[in-house]
């Protein structure tokens, strides 16, 4: 496959399930969304809206339920950078 078919098969949208309880994490689960748990210096969602970003998906979905305003409070922080 050559650059110029790989340019025309981009991924266009990319989504990241986030609505998950965290039932499991015990009382760690009511403090915080998983997707906000920190893995070395920054939280998950953020390695997953890079990856993401490194392979040039155009848009970024996230699907929230509990806890989504902790979620949402993030993403606006990281964007206004």
């Amino acid at each position: 496959m050559n650059k110029s078919t790989h340019k025309n098969n981009k991924i266009k949208d990319g989504i990241i399930l986030a609505a998950g309880s965290g039932r499991r994490l015990g009382y760690l689960g009511n403090l915080l969304p998983k997707t906000l748990f920190p893995v070395y210096d920054k939280p998950i969602l953020n390695h997953i809206i890079n990856f993401l970003e490194n392979f040039e998906v155009e848009n970024i979905y996230i699907v929230v339920n509990f806890h989504k305003e902790k979620i949402i409070e993030y993403i606006k922080d990281i964007k206004s950078f």
